[in-house]
């Protein structure tokens, strides 16, 4: 298009003629171009991943199948990058919320989860997760925040060396258990959801993340340590608290 536009720009006589005509062109150009933007606008609304018609499952398979693998690449980090011919934008799924969502911000900051767990209240829990999804959910809707949170922390606090024992709701699992799983209630929602009336299917208020998966009591190396144990106290400690 650039070449077009010196092309014929230069066929003037005169330094005003050619001014004119590089303006002439110029202002053609950019109307053609905004035409093409209209119309490949219009072609992206009727993209089946816009679609709220269709199934979560389908909207997701659909965007995925459309992108190029250095930007499938890009989306692999907490940091995922914009897609512009996409409409997609920037979202970074790291936020926390292990006891309120006052980190960077103002909100209600709860106690942390080594004293909530004190209470053996679940109930309680479920009411504390709530709440700050509340205030999470305001946040998303005032700045357009990420709704994904990486709580509760699920790590057995067997070792005070580990220095973040606070985030943790103890070293039983049971209770780790009952504690977390109700908190997942209160941040993702209820059957009270809105749902999609076109697939039947809920959305989540917000998203949830569990941390850590199991036996990461080590920070320093946290990456790249080796957690060396038997088997039964894998199955029966570190990940015992998956059965509930």
């Amino acid at each position: 298009m650039l070449f077009f536009i010196l092309n014929c720009s230069f066929r003037g006589t005169g330094g005003q003629q050619i001014i004119y005509n590089m303006k002439n062109y110029f202002l053609f150009s950019v109307m053609v171009l905004m035409t093409l933007c209209v119309g490949m606008v219009k072609a992206d609304e009727n993209m089946p991943y816009k679609d709220p018609t269709l199934t979560f499952e389908e909207r997701a398979a659909d965007l995925v199948s459309r992108m190029t693998l250095a930007e499938k690449q890009n989306q692999m980090g907490n940091d995922a990058k914009a897609i512009p011919r996409l409409n997609v934008r920037a979202y970074n799924y790291w936020s926390e919320a292990v006891h309120g969502v006052a980190h960077n911000r103002e909100a209600t900051s709860f106690p942390v989860s080594f004293s909530m767990a004190s209470s053996w209240n679940v109930a309680l829990m479920q009411q504390i997760a709530t709440a700050i999804s509340n205030e999470a959910r305001g946040y998303a809707d005032k700045s357009n925040e990420p709704l994904s949170y990486w709580s509760p922390t699920i790590n057995m606090s067997r070792d005070p060396r580990w220095g973040r024992n606070e985030e943790s709701y103890g070293e039983d699992p049971f209770l780790t258990a009952s504690m977390a799983g109700r908190f997942v209630s209160g941040m993702q929602g209820t059957q009270d959801n809105y749902t999609n009336p076109h697939t039947g299917e809920q959305y989540l208020k917000t998203m949830s993340i569990v941390k850590h998966y199991a036996a990461n009591n080590s920070e320093f190396n946290r990456h790249n340590g080796n957690s060396v144990m038997d088997n039964r106290t894998l199955r029966n400690y570190y990940t015992g608290r998956s059965w509930i």
